[in-house]
């Protein structure tokens, strides 16, 4: 196989377009089925529409969150840091800032605009992420290593 721009864009293609097998870690289901029970629970995602897509499909995020905002479909000023897609968010919700919580896993830039319209704003960082090796900055109000972590992180009651 040669790296040719043909060959090159026939693997990106596949790549962007393939059906995942992918499936939400365990204490990701545990926290959005918790969270979805006593909050309003959204996803902002960046990243080229159609394989978004595919994978909220994939992971049955329709079942806990609403809305689920895929930036491309904003348009690329939507993009993470953009704080376009998390203005919206608040919209949704009747909500400003301080009513809001934002969890990732990037500091490259998942925090800073969040962080800027007031959300909380807390990082998984889970010791083998992609992006673990990376430090917090000063947007990051806190770390946790795995999401059964993030109730008390919020200080939130579950129900009983």
């Amino acid at each position: 196989m040669t790296d040719s721009p043909e060959t090159i864009a026939r693997l990106v293609t596949a790549y962007r377009e393939h059906e995942p097998s992918i499936a939400l870690l365990p204490d990701s289901e545990k926290a959005l089925r918790a969270f979805a029970s006593i909050a309003s629970v959204a996803v902002i995602t960046d990243g080229p529409r159609a394989s978004q897509s595919r994978k909220v499909a994939a992971l049955e995020l329709r079942r806990w969150a609403s809305p689920i905002v895929l930036t491309d479909e904003l348009g690329p000023q939507a993009m993470k840091p953009s704080p376009v897609s998390f203005e919206f968010v608040q919209r949704h919700y009747g909500l400003d800032g301080t009513g809001c919580a934002y969890v990732g896993d990037n500091p490259r830039k998942d925090f800073v605009s969040p962080r800027a319209l007031g959300w909380r704003t807390i990082r998984i960082r889970r010791p083998l992420g992609l992006h673990s090796d990376v430090p917090s900055d000063q947007d990051v109000d806190q770390e946790i290593e795995d999401l059964t972590q993030l109730m008390s992180a919020l200080a939130v009651q579950p129900h009983s």
